[in-house]
Parts: structure tokens; C-alpha cells; sequence
């Protein structure tokens, strides 16, 4: 299936300027885009692809939404997810941060989603050799 998904999208993007548009056309509405591209495209190893793919897709749901909107925070997620895939820990911290605020604010503290995420701050806090700010977050 992810060999289709690819060809499609390969011509798709031979056709128009946007692939993320041939990619609406492609997977079922039911599917967040941003987690299915990520998922997609971790699996094919193009790390870098999918970071772009990702700042794309939250500057898309950013001017749909703004910036208090769950889909925002899980486009946040997601490109520090890239970010610290690439090795680029403190950025994904950041990334991360914002998504962990904005998904508090919508959910307060104990809504599955915001645990997740959390847990994605601790592992960026650990990879940035944040030990300091680490320990106490993570016995939290």
C-alpha cells in the first residue's frame, strides 16, 4: 500500500505544484494527513522529507485553526518529532513545548493526549541533555 501511496503522490507531484493536495485525494478523510505522512514517510527512512512535509502541514492547519486548536498542537508534535529525528534536539524541544502548552489549554492536564505528549517532552528534554530540567519533569 505505501509503494501506491508513494507512486501516486510521485505523480501527483509531476502534475501540480502541491503534493499535499494530491494527498487529500489520495488517503480517506477519515485520516489525520499530517500523522498519516509522517507514518508514511518515516517508514520509507525519508526523515528529512517528512520534516518538511510536517512545516508544511502546520502552517496549513495554523491558518486554518490558529493557534489554540488540537490539530495545531499535533502538527507542533510532529515536526519536533522530525526535528529530533534529525538530531536537532533542542528545536524539537521547542516544538514540542508549545504543542504540550496549547494541548493544556484545550484538554487541562490529565486528557490522554496531553500525557502523550508530555512523555514526547521528557524524551526531548532527555535527547537535549537537559539532565537538570529533565529529572524533576520526569518524576512529575
Amino acid at each position: 500500500m505505501l509503494g501506491a501511496i508513494k507512486e501516486r503522490w510521485i505523480m501527483g507531484k509531476k502534475r501540480s505544484t502541491s503534493g499535499l493536495l494530491t494527498l487529500a485525494k489520495i488517503i480517506p478523510p477519515w485520516l489525520h494527513p499530517t500523522t498519516m505522512w509522517d507514518q508514511a514517510l518515516e517508514i520509507l527512512g525519508a526523515i528529512k522529507k517528512r520534516w518538511s512535509i510536517c512545516k508544511k502541514a502546520l502552517k496549513i492547519w495554523l491558518a486554518l485553526f490558529g493557534e489554540n486548536h488540537p490539530d495545531v498542537a499535533l502538527s507542533y508534535n510532529n515536526v519536533g518529532s522530525s526535528l529530533r529525528d534529525l538530531g536537532r534536539h533542542q528545536e524539537a524541544l521547542e516544538y514540542q513545548q508549545k504543542a504540550l502548552q496549547i494541548m493544556i489549554s484545550i484538554y487541562g492536564e490529565n486528557h490522554p493526549h496531553v500525557v502523550t505528549i508530555e512523555h514526547n517532552v521528557k524524551i526531548a528534554l532527555l535527547k537535549a541533555n537537559s539532565v537538570k530540567t529533565f529529572y524533576p519533569t520526569f518524576l512529575k
